[in-house]
């Protein structure tokens, strides 16, 4: 983990992105859309149907099967990020430093924006942003039809997720009851002092109100011993079931530190209301295409303890603490499931923990990009020179795209960066797309790039 940190933040550094200075020659040549025919019968880097985008700098490229070379779709005066294809992959949003663009690949088509700094697809029409208001109020929710502007303003939202037609986000819902506080802001007394905390609101489709509402006080109830130290008045990460039945969300404190290192996760039914705490995690969560599980990295509850931090597959409305999926010594990261819901693919790293080793492996597995299910892992990728991260699996199940980053630039002196892709058996691998660069970028190296396959 500190190792995937270290070159994450050396990597925000990175603008353009992008140089001749490889040490493998597989990367395409840059290429306009002009340039398309006469790369003809080029050796294609990525398989049919995939397609690629990312930033370099303040221009947005393509690569796609309609085009063996790189195309230029989009230029501005600032850097974007945030890049994310339309469900159809027909369209691309992203945010160019003003706001939320959004771009059709069709020939002829104009980007269209729209001033906000979030944003989600909800289908592949439109897009729900929120635009900023009061401090306290996070922003107004605004529904928008990318083809006519057509805007449908909803609520204000603190953050936001959508899956399918259904919008979750986070709303102000006043000032903190003193129990949820964490305990270092905590007065004599039990006192508040000022914070406000954040209801969680469903919104089925179509609706202009919340079906759903969740608020802090609830969270507080179903939780086993009490509110922990951290507290429960900052709001995380929403990911709903891909079928729309379930949300998985974080919640934490404004302590000095454990937020970025320790979330606690709450699992709602939507239909029902039935809330349930699951536990604390230091990590994404991704749940399983068919909805029947998902993963999430679980930590110890406090800031930097309880190493390793196993990744855990758990079903919704289970009982338990779910199925550990990751042997002792080892960190597991960045989980992703296989289409057929079948296996995850992940980061894993000997675990760097504090103090004497008590449960150490007698043989730690070797850092890489790894599968596993719940009766076996496998290695797809190692390398004493590189650090691969950020597996994500095509939608037919058949390759998986992943970061590898490392050793340093020649002339940069950072770590280089490079997109490729695999089998989902670890073989045929292949760099898609040289992201080494020098500069300053203003996004983190995941904004920067969206790879989309078509379903299976």
């Amino acid at each position: 983990m500190p190792r995937i940190l270290l070159l994450a933040a050396l990597l925000v550094m990175c603008t353009g992105c992008f140089s001749d200075d490889s040490d493998t020659d597989s990367a395409p040549a840059r290429a306009s859309s002009a340039d398309c025919e006469a790369a003809e019968g080029a050796p294609a880097t990525l398989p049919a149907g995939q397609r690629l985008a990312w930033a370099e700098g303040a221009r947005l490229w393509t690569l796609t099967e309609d085009c063996p070379a790189p195309q230029l779709r989009s230029e501005h005066d600032r850097d974007i990020g945030r890049i994310r294809w339309s469900p159809n992959g027909e369209s691309i949003a992203f945010h160019d430093g003003r706001g939320t663009t959004v771009l059709r690949l069709d020939a002829g088509s104009s980007p269209r924006s729209f001033g906000s700094e979030e944003f989600a697809w909800l289908g592949n029409d439109r897009v729900v942003i929120g635009r900023s208001r009061l401090v306290e109020a996070g922003a107004t929710l605004v529904v928008v039809h990318v083809a006519s502007g057509e805007e449908r303003v909803i609520d204000g939202a603190l953050a936001f997720a959508a899956e399918g037609e259904s919008i979750a986000y986070w709303k102000d819902a006043g000032a903190c009851p003193p129990e949820v506080l964490p305990q270092d802001l905590r007065k004599e007394g039990g006192t508040p002092i000022g914070r406000r905390c954040p209801r969680l609101a469903i919104l089925p489709p179509g609706a202009t109100d919340p079906s759903l509402t969740v608020d802090v006080t609830e969270m507080l109830a179903v939780m086993p011993d009490g509110v922990p130290s951290l507290g429960l008045t900052s709001p995380g990460s929403i990911d709903w079931s891909p079928d729309r039945e379930w949300i998985i969300f974080k919640m934490c404190g404004i302590a000095a530190s454990g937020c970025v290192d320790t979330q606690h996760v709450f699992e709602l039914h939507v239909g029902s209301g039935v809330l349930t705490y699951v536990g604390d995690t230091a990590g994404p969560i991704a749940w399983a295409p068919d909805s029947s599980s998902y993963v999430y990295v679980q930590s110890g509850g406090r800031p930097y303890d309880a190493y390793p931090r196993p990744m855990v597959v758990r079903r919704p409305g289970g009982l338990g603490d779910g199925d550990t999926i990751s042997p002792s010594g080892v960190e597991d990261w960045q989980p992703a499931w296989s289409p057929d819901a079948s296996a995850v693919v992940f980061t894993s790293f000997p675990s760097m923990r504090l103090g004497d080793c008590q449960v150490c492996a007698p043989e730690v597995p070797e850092e890489g990009i790894w599968t596993a299910s719940l009766e076996a892992r496998t290695q797809l990728t190692s390398s004493p020179e590189w650090v691969d991260s950020s597996p994500r699996w095509s939608g037919d199940g058949e390759w998986i795209l992943f970061v590898r980053n490392g050793p340093e630039h020649e002339s940069a002196g950072y770590p280089k960066t490079q997109l490729w892709i695999m089998r989902s058996d670890g073989s045929d691998q292949r760099m898609v797309l040289d992201l080494s660069g020098a500069g300053p970028h203003s996004f983190p190296l995941d904004y920067l790039y969206d790879w989309w396959t078509p379903p299976d």
